[in-house]
């Protein structure tokens, strides 16, 4: 019974990983680039299997890791659907697209899953346990963390890649033993083929690599040391991504030009505290930030600055220590990431995903501090507190905004919300029930993420000349052609998720 009890972190953790992303996944939201990344999957497995090397990269991210991921899970169930029914599923009907989406979701789900208890691992070594089981449990519970890791898309697997990464790296400087240098390089190039974002690593391995724990630095062995983590990434870069086998060259230069130069420097307009811009500045992702993150996570930040300052100088004594010299390694790659973001002028919420796993590692350091204290009501505390917040927004958890920041009604003034296609599926669950809802024509703002999930026809509000000749129109609060639809159409029904009218339906009443 004791063994049971100190090894409830392993029951626990994987429990909370599940039970937040497995039920409803593939029928809770089509995020905007699930279509294209379906698509990208599809053809990338087929371009593997007929031997087209050339034409598997499909786009400048490059996204590889998730068009392997996703592939291989629409593969094996289109297989299953073949074997069973006799046909391929088809994207274009409603009940095979669940299953489809579903299919290429979860393997994404299980890599993370995997991750994360590589992440716990490296983090008791580093740390301790408890401080790994808090940050750990930080993590896995954000919600807007949650959100990322259950959709077809890259940020959840580029954060996850990324701090294995450098934490492989940081152990490998206490404990010297090549395997450990090796797997950095693993997950360095691992995260480079899921996000070309994943290269901000290397001016943080150079940065930490002068915190080496316990001995003298040596220029020459800093270079040995970085060469191994590129070649090993280089490698796997390699290994995994077929047109690498084919135009090398072409590859590279498409993905620096396409995926660093030109996205760089191309905004993407945001709402920054009522204007429309193409860059909001500086404070763009510290806001976005404050609203994204948990009350827990916020207010353990906020209590792990203020023990900081008050103990700097026994934690300075303590600089070479295992412990806190990851927490400063830690530390430089989250402010080496931000700079970098910042630094971009295209800027979107979900770039700070890879910011959640150091600042939960911060937030859960300081949290082991005050189990000491306080002992295992503070996990029941911060378990039931996270069940209190994200219960009213399941499984819509692109939906949650910090309360102790104003939530969602403040955060729409501030930073303005962000088209996910959050909640969409709630309505075109409503409408489902209209018993001609085949012949229903629906307009939406984001019509590639209803037309998949909708019996009906979809089509985009910019598309829409006459709304007299639509059945409904789907429009959040702030819609710029409210006043035309109002002359057609009439409200039929308000869409809540937690205490915010996400969508109101209108009803033509011609």
């Amino acid at each position: 019974m004791i063994n049971i009890v100190k090894r409830l972190d392993y029951l626990l953790i994987p429990f909370l990983f599940c039970i937040t992303r497995l039920p409803l996944l593939g029928w809770d939201i089509v995020n905007v680039d699930a279509p294209a990344w379906n698509y990208r999957s599809v053809q990338f497995i087929s371009y593997i299997k007929n031997l087209n090397f050339l034409e598997t990269y499909r786009t400048y991210h490059p996204g590889v890791t998730v068009m392997w991921l996703a592939g291989i899970g629409q593969e094996i169930y289109g297989h299953i659907h073949e074997f069973y029914i006799g046909t391929r599923p088809e994207y274009s009907i409603v009940g095979d697209f669940h299953w489809i989406l579903f299919s290429e979701t979860l393997p994404i789900v299980i890599v993370n899953f995997l991750l994360i208890l590589v992440l716990y691992h490296l983090l008791i070594s580093l740390l301790n346990r408890k401080a790994a089981f808090f940050s750990t449990l930080l993590l896995v519970l954000e919600p807007f963390f949650i959100g990322n890791t259950r959709v077809l898309h890259l940020d959840g697997l580029l954060a996850l890649f990324g701090i294995n990464s450098i934490l492989f790296y940081i152990k490998y400087l206490s404990k010297h033993r090549k395997p450990l240098l090796f797997f950095s390089g693993v997950f360095f190039g691992l995260s480079v083929l899921t996000k070309v974002t994943g290269l901000v690593l290397l001016p943080v391995v150079f940065l930490i690599s002068g915190i080496d724990i316990g001995g003298v630095i040596s220029l020459r062995r800093v270079v040995k040391n970085l060469l191994i983590f590129l070649l090993s990434g280089f490698a796997v870069f390699v290994l995994m991504f077929p047109a690498m086998w084919a135009t090398p060259w072409r590859v590279i230069t498409k993905i620096i030009n396409d995926g660093v130069l030109a996205t760089g420097q191309g905004g993407q307009p945001q709402i920054f505290f009522g204007d429309r811009t193409y860059n909001p500045g500086v404070f763009f992702y510290p806001l976005e930030f404050i609203f994204r993150s948990s009350p827990v996570l916020f207010l353990s930040l906020i209590g792990a600055l203020f023990y900081n300052v008050l103990h700097f100088k026994k934690i300075w004594v303590k600089r070479e220590t295992v412990r806190v010299s990851t927490v400063i390694n830690i530390f430089i790659y989250a402010l080496v990431y931000l700079i970098f973001i910042t630094a971009s002028s295209k800027k979107i919420d979900r770039y700070i995903i890879p910011l959640f796993p150091p600042l939960c590692i911060f937030a859960g350091v300081f949290l082991s501090e005050i189990y000491q204290r306080v002992g295992h009501i503070l996990t029941v505390g911060i378990v039931v507190t996270f069940i209190f917040i994200t219960l009213p927004i399941f499984p819509d958890f692109f939906a949650f905004y910090n309360p102790l920041a104003g939530g969602t009604q403040m955060a729409v003034k501030v930073v303005g919300l962000q088209d996910w296609a959050t909640g969409y599926q709630r309505v075109v669950n409503y409408l489902h029930t209209k018993s001609e809802v085949q012949s229903l024509i629906v307009a939406s703002y984001n019509d590639t993420s209803v037309r998949p999930i909708f019996k009906g026809t979809t089509i985009s509000f910019d598309k829409v000349t006459d709304f007299s000749k639509v059945d409904y129109a789907i429009v959040q609060r702030n819609e710029s052609r409210l006043s035309e639809i109002k002359q057609f159409m009439r409200l039929d029904k308000i869409f809540y998720i937690g205490s915010y009218d996400y969508y109101y339906l209108y009803k033509n009443s011609q």
